[in-house]
């Protein structure tokens, strides 16, 4: 057959040489490293955006305590309890549960809780999400002494809401609680009732433990 004069020869077989192999996969290598980098790097990133939002909470809707439990579990505050008010909002990933504990003897101890606690959300874990909550809340206290709760994170007394009960706000995990005492047959003394109320605070935690 004829090759037509204007058609150009067909290109003779071309071999890779061994440098041409070896620059090859070099090349090769550097974009898998370079794109393993790139992972890992993300990954990273990934981690401080989320701030352990991913790991689990301690305190949770499903599981946390009633009340009622809260007066089954201990008998450290007085039998009789009112709910007044729980609340869980998916959307906002927080909870709320507010007791009265006390007795129909207006001269017995009295205990208010109110406990919020928190979910994780957006790039915040629950924890974290709680800790900004303690930092607005504690404000309210001006005593910074020590509160002496080796369970908390964070404590700060707060003032009581009268002249013969005490309060304390203190911080675990992703759970805050605020609680207000008023002793039996209080004498005023702030220290006798801050002494107390240490006592009340580690009832209330322990009771209020995931089961």
């Amino acid at each position: 057959m004829t090759v037509p004069a204007n058609r150009p020869p067909a290109p003779s077989p071309r071999w890779q040489t061994g440098s041409e192999i070896a620059l090859g996969t070099g090349i090769l290598v550097a974009v898998a490293v370079l794109t393993l980098a790139v992972a890992w790097a993300r990954l990273g990133l990934d981690a401080i955006l989320l701030d352990g939002a991913s790991t689990l909470d301690k305190y949770h809707e499903t599981d946390f305590a009633t009340c009622d439990q809260f007066t089954e579990r201990t008998s450290a505050i007085p039998p009789r309890s009112a709910e007044l008010a729980r609340n869980w909002s998916p959307k906002f990933q927080s909870g709320l549960l507010v007791c009265d504990f006390g007795s129909n003897d207006p001269t017995a101890q009295y205990v208010s809780l109110d406990v919020y606690w928190h979910g994780p959300r957006n790039t915040e874990s629950g924890a974290k999400r709680t800790a900004g909550l303690f930092t607005g809340f504690s404000f309210r206290g001006k005593d910074h002494s020590p509160v002496g709760l080796d369970f908390a994170d964070q404590a700060r007394w707060l003032p009581g809401s009268n002249r013969e009960s005490c309060g304390v706000l203190f911080l675990d995990h992703n759970a805050l609680f605020s609680i207000d005492y008023t002793p039996a047959n209080p004498d005023r003394n702030t220290q006798t009732c801050r002494t107390q109320l240490r006592t009340i605070a580690r009832t209330l935690h322990t009771a209020a433990q995931p089961r």
